[in-house]
């Protein structure tokens, strides 16, 4: 409502992992003050999004809630080249990524995600020297998934070698990890 949403489409890639977003969306906005006026999955090579995005401003929809991996970054920009007439904005996974303004030109001046960290975040002292040792490493900064594997990797780490019992046994691993305490990078 925020944005001046009613009317609301619903643009997934066809992919699995969309049909859990599609049904907990779906239901949500219809069970809400919002009107689903169209639902479309689309293959995730698309490259040309004009007879998609035409059907959404027929459709009067205000706004496109997207679930899109694969296909996010040329979305946006035939969204912000065509000048739509409707907002954009859900599950965006390339907005998670740091490059993803500069990789969106600029036209994604506004963008909805979800990032444990950003390059600038400070969440523990860890935070930070694990960005610069990633860059130095990698000669880019790291997506969401850097943050969370390094510190489950460092986890499971540091209970194994601090555990009293057996660490080739999965249950005692398991009972261990979930009685562990660790302050990661996030």
């Amino acid at each position: 409502p925020q944005m001046g949403w009613e009317n609301v489409a619903l643009l997934l890639e066809d992919r699995e992992w969309t049909k859990a977003v599609e049904q907990v969306v779906g239901q949500t906005l219809q069970q809400s003050d919002f009107n689903v006026v169209m639902k479309e999955r689309f293959p995730d090579d698309t490259s040309n999004y004009g007879t998609i995005y035409s059907s959404v401003e027929s459709a009067g929809a205000d706004g496109a809630f997207v679930a899109m991996a694969h296909t996010g970054g040329n979305a946006v920009n035939a969204w912000a080249n065509a000048q739509s007439d409707f907002g954009f904005a859900g599950v965006h996974v390339p907005g998670q990524l740091p490059s993803f303004y500069q990789a969106s030109m600029g036209n994604a001046a506004y963008t909805v995600t979800q990032n444990v960290a950003t390059p600038q975040s400070s969440l523990t002292e860890k935070t930070q020297p694990f960005i610069e040792a990633y860059q130095n490493k990698h000669n880019q900064l790291p997506a969401f998934t850097g943050y969370i594997t390094y510190d489950a990797i460092k986890q499971y780490a540091d209970t194994v070698n601090n555990m009293d019992g057996d660490p080739s046994n999965t249950d005692e691993v398991v009972t261990a990890l979930e009685e562990s305490s660790y302050t990661g990078t996030i």
